[in-house]
């Protein structure tokens, strides 16, 4: 279901609503999703935060996590439960003076950073319970430790009880960027606020057209704890995105679907749509087959929804299909030898013993007994 946009905002605007945003990215990774984010224009912003380790951000600039500015007062975490898709999202609360309240993970190589001279969208989803004054939007930095350049006017951030989409312009200089990006700041005045889908690609406003749906789904090649599940590629391509491939053990509904423009990751959940199915991303990436391994039982039919992702996350109609694992085999119980001497004499006591040996297959912990029971006149 596409979701209304909001406008965009040009960065010399007075109106700029939100604060000054400092990204840096590394290099593009593919395949299936592991410890960062892995499609976009830019993955390794890690803008879904569901890679991030949940607390208080460090003060220092990395390669792999997101860190906030020091300064008294200041304070960003990464929340575990609560997001708008996937649990984690970023919380900030900033002080009244010139403050980065996130800084996204860096890179030393221009490759892997925006392109200079070049037009970006900024698309992100924010939620703040009081209005938030004095709040920028800033330019891509030289430099990822150094302030970003031009400025607007400080503008409102009005308050947004529930996620809201926000999508802004900016404009690379064209100075050549060693550790930069776009991210996060307060400038001048006191405010708190939580964001989550937060990604940039390039453009000169919000791309809001889904790439065409992936081709036919296959899932074969069952075993009793795993499915491979392939799909045709877009016959558009990917527009700089990928796939999400999503499961559920019941056959969904037409509006079970993930959120739009929401960034997730492999094993996150969500109960959206008719009924509150619960549906498991279980690819994210920029293949066309996987083999879903994951909490798989014998015997048992699953769906699979697959999504092609763009690189503004906007999710195109799925393409469907199920599969069934196979059956655990049956157990078996095989008795080898033979009973012999069981003669029993009246007033002689019992007879000699004999022995028989059985051999099972297919037993499983937990399974139950096995009882051997003898005869009447006869003792196991």
């Amino acid at each position: 279901m596409r979701k209304s946009e909001v406008s965009v905002f040009s960065l010399n605007q007075k109106s700029a609503i939100l604060c000054w945003f400092f990204l840096l990215l590394l290099s593009t990774v593919t395949g299936r999703i592991q410890a960062q984010q892995v499609i976009g224009s830019f993955p390794y912003m890690e803008g879904g935060f569901e890679n991030q380790t949940a607390g208080a951000l460090g003060t220092t600039l990395s390669a792999s996590a997101w860190s906030r500015q020091s300064q008294a007062g200041a304070s960003s975490t990464i929340v575990s439960t609560g997001g708008r898709s996937g649990p984690k999202y970023a919380s900030v609360t900033n002080v009244a003076t010139v403050s980065r309240g996130l800084q996204t993970p860096q890179s030393g190589t221009a490759a892997s950073g925006p392109a200079v001279s070049t037009s970006y969208v900024i698309q992100l989803y924010v939620r703040n319970a009081a209005t938030v004054a004095s709040f920028q939007m800033g330019n891509v930095t030289t430099n990822g430790t150094t302030n970003p350049g031009t400025y607007p006017t400080a503008a409102t951030l009005a308050i947004n009880a529930s996620w809201t989409k926000q999508t802004y312009v900016v404009s690379t200089t064209a100075t050549a960027i060693t550790t930069a990006g776009i991210g996060l700041a307060g400038r001048s005045g006191a405010g708190s606020f939580d964001i989550d889908d937060y990604v940039i690609y390039p453009g000169a406003s919000a791309d809001i057209a889904a790439a065409s749906s992936p081709g036919t789904v296959t899932v074969n090649n069952a075993t009793t704890s795993s499915l491979d599940v392939s799909w045709g590629a877009a016959s558009g391509g990917v527009d700089g995105g990928g796939y999400v491939v999503v499961r559920y053990a019941t056959s969904p509904n037409a509006d079970n679907d993930p959120n739009q423009w929401g960034i997730y990751a492999t094993g996150n959940t969500h109960t959206l749509g008719t009924g509150s199915l619960t549906g498991t991303v279980v690819y994210v990436g920029t293949g066309t087959s996987f083999t879903d391994n994951t909490g798989l039982s014998a015997s048992s039919t699953y769906y699979y929804k697959v999504y092609t992702v763009d690189k503004a996350f906007n999710y195109s109609a799925e393409s469907e299909a199920n599969g069934t694992t196979s059956g655990a085999a049956s157990a078996s119980i095989t008795p080898s030898g033979n009973l012999t001497g069981l003669t029993y004499v009246v007033g002689s006591g019992p007879s000699t013993a004999s022995t028989i040996t059985l051999s099972a297959s297919n037993l499983t912990a937990g399974g139950g007994n096995i009882t051997i029971t003898g005869s009447t006149n006869f003792e196991v």
